[in-house]
């Protein structure tokens, strides 16, 4: 069915997942706006929120990794999103799956040890699934996508573009990144 909530908006660095292999987290809405944060995300806590197993499924006719209609996006530094503790990641969009701004999207099931080589956790796991007829960027925008395990895109469905406003609009850089399994588009 429809979505009563029209916009969510999510200006958080981070989505941690702490269920089983059975749980799933829905999310419903018309409109999925994650901003993201340019602050790095919380800590994970043993055997709490982000050492999950369960899934995250994201169910909206738009999903825009970066900032909402009508706002003041911060268009120097980069805002990235993670989201831990899923084995799968399911971005379902029945119009489009967007990219504004500067900024990442990372999919991991589990987090290791700080390795201090990489300035970073070690971070394993987690399939991203992205079914929708239009994956894009705005005009100037850079999103990296990054899955611990495979990143499989769908097409499916049509998409009505306003080539009139596409006209004057400048490239996008849009990049996947399998870290432990493959990336694959499909239609």
């Amino acid at each position: 069915g429809a979505s009563a909530l029209q916009q969510l908006v999510l200006s958080t660095p981070a989505i941690y997942g702490i269920g089983t292999d059975d749980q799933v987290a829905r999310i419903h809405t018309d409109t999925l706006v994650w901003t993201g944060s340019r602050l790095p995300a919380g800590d994970v806590i043993a055997n709490g929120p982000g050492t999950g197993s369960g899934q995250l499924v994201v169910d909206a006719r738009q999903i825009v990794l970066g900032y909402p209609d009508h706002s003041q996006p911060d268009t120097v530094r980069d805002h990235d999103r993670v989201a831990l503790g899923f084995a799968g990641v399911q971005l379902n969009a029945s119009e489009r799956v967007t990219a504004t701004h500067k900024g990442s999207l990372a999919v991991y099931q589990s987090q290791g040890a700080w390795d201090p080589v990489a300035n970073a956790y070690v971070r394993n796991g987690g399939d991203l699934t992205i079914n929708t007829p239009l994956l894009t960027g705005g005009a100037g925008s850079i999103s990296h996508i990054t899955a611990g395990g495979d990143i499989r895109v769908s097409g499916s469905g049509n998409v009505t573009l306003d080539n009139a406003a596409l006209r004057d609009a400048l490239g996008a850089e849009l990049a996947l990144d399998s870290r432990g399994g493959s990336v694959r588009v499909d239609g």
